[in-house]
């Protein structure tokens, strides 16, 4: 064999090799597709082999960089009470799924992964009593979501995070102010059940003190007639049949029952 026929055989041979290598830059991914049967595969950067059979996709480069997403939602507690979230989250491109990742749209895929965190979320803070344990729980909702997330399974049976091609690389939670609508319906809502809660406690404290006269008759004084007698001395209800008056004696009795039930608060 001549040397011109070697010199030859060798520049064959290195155009073959460099023919089946494609050099993908850094931070990106590339798509390529086998040209007889037509199934992509994907892969990042560095030097790669393709066969003879593939090519690499045209403008398929696709960025492996992080896409970092806030919004805020509203959700509800056990005690349906209103908690608003402030979420940010960053995504990946996974390199081993950009036939996936460039399956979707760019806003569809974001609006369906807002959508199944706050779902998730949903789920979480309404285990939540009220919107204190929520405050207290932020960072334990975030680190949750993103568990659940990405154990998460679509439709078709993949993982959550291939299916869409994307790594949820971080999710974080913290407290938002609420609408001011919602607010003040919070602050209403706040006030009537410390309200309710003060009248419960006050009619306890008026039933305690009608047992105690009750029992200071002997059980002559029906427990209707003492209750009403202490609502009247308390100036809760007017006295509007005037053969019940309150006298002396009766008036001693209610004094020391509220001595004795202030006492043991």
């Amino acid at each position: 064999m001549t040397t011109v026929a070697m010199i030859a055989i060798i520049a064959l041979c290195v155009s073959l090799v460099f023919y089946c290598l494609a050099s993908v830059e850094a931070y990106t991914g590339v798509l390529i597709i086998n040209r007889i049967t037509g199934t992509m595969r994907s892969v990042g950067p560095g030097w790669h082999f393709i066969g003879p059979w593939e090519k690499v996709v045209g403008e398929s480069e696709t960025p492996l960089k992080k896409i970092n997403q806030v919004f805020v939602s509203i959700f509800q507690t056990q005690d349906e009470a209103a908690v608003s979230l402030n979420i940010s989250f960053d995504l990946m491109p996974l390199e081993t799924h950009l036939v996936e990742f460039r399956g979707f749209d760019s806003e569809g895929r974001i609006s369906a992964i807002k959508e199944r965190i706050c779902s998730i979320l949903s789920v979480d803070v309404r285990k939540l009593k009220n919107r204190d344990a929520a405050m207290n729980q932020l960072k334990a909702l975030g680190e949750s979501a993103k568990k659940i997330f990405e154990e998460s399974v679509s439709e078709n049976g993949k993982l959550i995070e291939q299916y869409y091609g994307m790594n949820l690389a971080a999710l974080m939670i913290s407290l938002a102010p609420l609408p001011d609508i919602l607010r003040d319906a919070a602050t209403k809502k706040e006030a009537q059940e410390k309200e309710n809660e003060a009248r419960k406690m006050e009619m306890d404290n008026i039933k305690k003190m009608a047992k105690e006269l009750v029992a200071a008759s002997k059980g002559s004084l029906p427990f209707e007639e003492a209750l009403r007698r202490i609502q009247i001395q308390l100036g809760k209800v007017k006295d509007e049949n005037k053969t019940y008056g309150l006298n002396k004696g009766t008036q001693e009795i209610i004094v020391a029952a509220l001595k004795e039930v202030f006492h043991d608060k």
